[in-house]
């Protein structure tokens, strides 16, 4: 019975700490705080929140783990199964294999927080990555360049977070690039829409 007891006292903590990331229960969070947690994350990493808002319902329709039992993007889930698609897609933003450094592949699966701030934080590289394929990379290859005249986009300007979400789940052919800016360079008051011009 002591060593039962030992072997509790061990174990429980470990059991309460996996709990408490919902990877037993599979638990989403409510609106508002997922909302709230978009807000935070849009501040701390420069990109807009309704953006954010509108990855994770394209990837999940906000969902870490399945709400309800039934088919879902291909496949067949049990309330509460962690939702991954297909072609390996993790969790609320269907975070697919390394897109940034460092990614803790455990925790994308059980922390949707922490999924959440891998799939804003990918955005962002994928924003940044964008104006060094059209400054750098295109010239090299004899593809277009944006101009340099050109300024570089403001992230509150949501047109110009364009190749970021093209580029996703991947990048795309580096001439693509280039003509949405060349586009947006050649009647730059036809795409201006501010972040906080949309509401949810």
């Amino acid at each position: 019975m002591d060593t039962l007891r030992a072997r509790c006292a061990v174990v429980a903590p470990a059991f309460l700490a996996v709990l408490a990331t919902g990877a037993l229960a599979g638990t989403n969070p409510g609106p508002d705080e997922c909302w709230a947690e978009m807000v935070r994350l849009s501040k701390v990493h420069g990109v807009p929140a309704p953006l954010i808002a509108a990855v994770a319902h394209a990837e999940s329709s906000w969902q870490q783990f399945a709400r309800a039992t039934g088919n879902y993007a291909g496949r067949y889930y049990n309330e509460g199964d962690l939702v991954e698609s297909f072609d390996g897609g993790i969790g609320m933003m269907q975070i697919t294999g390394d897109p940034i450094s460092g990614i803790d592949h455990d925790r994308i699966r059980t922390d949707w927080k922490y999924n959440l701030e891998i799939g804003v934080r990918t955005l962002r590289f994928k924003y940044d990555y964008s104006w060094y394929v059209v400054s750098v990379i295109n010239p090299r290859h004899g593809l277009p360049a944006v101009p340099n005249w050109f300024p570089r986009g403001d992230p509150e300007i949501l047109e110009n977070w364009w190749y970021g979400l093209i580029c996703y789940n991947g990048y795309s052919p580096a001439s693509t690039v280039a003509e949405v800016y060349l586009a947006r360079a050649e009647n730059p008051g036809a795409y201006r829409l501010h972040a906080s011009d949309v509401t949810l």
